[in-house]
């Protein structure tokens, strides 16, 4: 009988040491919280917004995917910590007078490709918004704006229109001045029934027809 002595195996088991990338965001004060205040008197605000802790196998990629209206906002490392911070650019903050930031924040893992996304909210203090104005108010042949012409006028104020004797609105009497400093469509002043009128755009068609009167 032969005795065989004893046999060892060595066996190498490979793990995996990766690690889908993870994050979490901070505000300025190392608060866990995915809302914070930009003021616009304290330009020192705009050095760190957020700070953004990663987990994971790799370097990381860092995308301000949406949200970033005039590129307001950047990431850079933070020399205090290591990591990521949101950062601003107060010049562009006052510039697009927008009062409230939404910005969805990509970190890829440039090791796995593992990707994670944060949605913040970056509210703006003490802004100020330029209002809106509409400068010369439309001119409607044989008519005149009730109460006179009193330009400037702002985003949303109304102006009212009447005609002179004779004469009847044709369309909306009131207009608005709207958003984008442009007024809305202003009416015309038609001539009324049985008063002389030398062409179709005086005359209200309906009720008129050649040769006229």
């Amino acid at each position: 009988m032969k005795r065989f002595g004893r046999c060892q195996v060595l066996m190498t088991i490979g793990i995996d040491e990766s690690e889908e990338v993870s994050a979490v965001v901070e505000d300025r004060n190392g608060d866990s919280t995915t809302t914070t205040t930009v003021n616009v008197d304290n330009p020192t605000d705009c050095d760190k917004v957020f700070l953004i802790i990663v987990t994971g196998s790799g370097l990381f990629n860092y995308v301000i995917a949406t949200g970033n209206i005039g590129g307001a906002f950047t990431t850079a490392t933070d020399t205090d910590s290591g990591d990521e911070k949101l950062q601003c650019n107060m010049a562009t903050i006052r510039t697009n007078a927008i009062a409230s930031y939404s910005l969805s924040i990509t970190v890829t893992d440039t090791g796995d490709s593992s990707t994670d996304t944060r949605t913040v909210t970056v509210i703006v203090e003490n802004l100020v918004i330029p209002s809106v104005e509409c400068d010369q108010v439309p001119s409607v042949p044989n008519g005149s704006i009730v109460g006179g012409d009193q330009s400037p006028y702002a985003e949303g104020q109304n102006v009212t229109y009447s005609c002179t004797t004779g004469y009847t609105i044709n369309g909306t009497a009131k207009i608005s001045c709207n958003g984008s400093g442009v007024w809305s469509e202003p009416p015309s002043c038609l001539k009324d029934i049985g008063s002389s009128c030398s062409s179709d755009a005086e005359c209200r068609i309906t009720l008129h027809t050649p040769p006229y009167e």
